[in-house]
């Protein structure tokens, strides 16, 4: 089978979860197919994990699709793929991890063969026929000996950033790490805090979770009618759940659904049970104990591709 991903980014240039998910998802099918990835900017050309990455004109990109049994999109080329697939009678699979996404392209049977959301509730919101594939992260790409940090990744108001600056405050005696994120507007605190560093982009999370202690994801959940950024899945706090890390969260629901169980919810807007739950985390039982579940929490999401695959070849036939 010969599976294109035609994207507007790609890793290691853009790194944000929708285009490592799809960078994940495209190394793992390329045990078994044929795969190639096709953007017009924001990546790097040549291999990335094994994958070939074409970096390309308009004129260019249609012998990729004259190539392809099927094409993959996502996100702000979703336009341009419906026509590209139409033209080239090629079915089309779309990576949905927003809740404005298939609204604002108009997406049906006739433009969506198929659609794979990263999560339950993307498809109970957006009411479209489709598959679940949860993001796959592997347990070995992340398990590293945790730091001592207590770690925000993405620097966003949408991403809490002014409840992380606050709970920098809040702790003076302890480290704290923001990691800037490569898509949009980052936020800086108005002040110089010795107790917090701030670094990235970075395309290695390994190191990030080499630092990290405890994960901070107080991500707001807003209006369905804005077409604003979400949790809506948490790739991060799986991601640092491989290495035994907890994860104190908004309760979004993306959030809700990634971590299950063994999440620690508490609403953002209230300092207060933060800074709680930081300090009871100081406690070695209670700590163990969180960590033990998030890495159950891990093992239970380990990736499993069959469902897909079998989707694509009925595609083709």
């Amino acid at each position: 089978m010969k599976i294109l991903a035609h994207v507007g980014g790609y890793p290691p240039v853009v790194l944000g979860g929708g285009e490592v998910n799809m960078a994940t998802i495209m190394t793992e099918l390329s045990k078994r197919h044929e795969t190639l990835v096709a953007t017009r900017e924001r990546a790097k050309a040549g291999k990335y994990n094994g994958v070939p990455v074409a970096v390309v004109g308009p004129k260019n990109l249609e012998k990729y699709y004259k190539w392809a049994d099927v094409v993959f999109t996502q996100l702000y080329v979703t336009q341009d793929a419906i026509r590209l697939a139409k033209k080239h009678s090629k079915p089309l699979v779309h990576f949905i991890h927003s809740h404005w996404h298939p609204r604002q392209f108009k997406l049906n049977k006739d433009n969506a063969q198929l659609i794979v959301y990263n999560s339950n509730w993307m498809v109970k919101h957006n009411k479209l026929p489709g598959i679940v594939l949860h993001p796959p992260i592997y347990k070995k790409d992340y398990k590293v000996e945790k730091g001592d940090k207590i770690t925000l990744i993405n620097l966003l108001n949408t991403k809490g950033a002014g409840t992380f600056y606050r709970l920098v405050e809040a702790f003076p005696d302890k480290k704290f790490l923001g990691v800037i994120g490569t898509r949009g507007k980052q936020v800086f605190p108005d002040k110089v805090y010795d107790n917090l560093t701030i670094i990235g982009p970075v395309t290695d999370m390994e190191k990030i979770y080499k630092s990290t202690r405890v994960l901070l994801m107080p991500s707001r959940f807003r209006s369905l009618k804005k077409n604003e950024w979400t949790e809506s899945w948490g790739r991060c706090a799986i991601e640092a759940g491989c290495s035994g890390i907890p994860t104190i969260a908004h309760p979004a629901p993306g959030l809700k659904e990634s971590l299950g169980k063994a999440g620690i919810f508490h609403d953002r807007n209230d300092i207060h049970p933060w800074i709680c739950e930081i300090k009871r985390l100081d406690d070695e039982q209670y700590y163990n104990a969180k960590s033990k579940d998030i890495l159950q929490r891990v093992d239970e999401l380990q990736p499993d591709f069959t469902e897909l695959e079998d989707r694509l070849r009925r595609l083709i036939k």
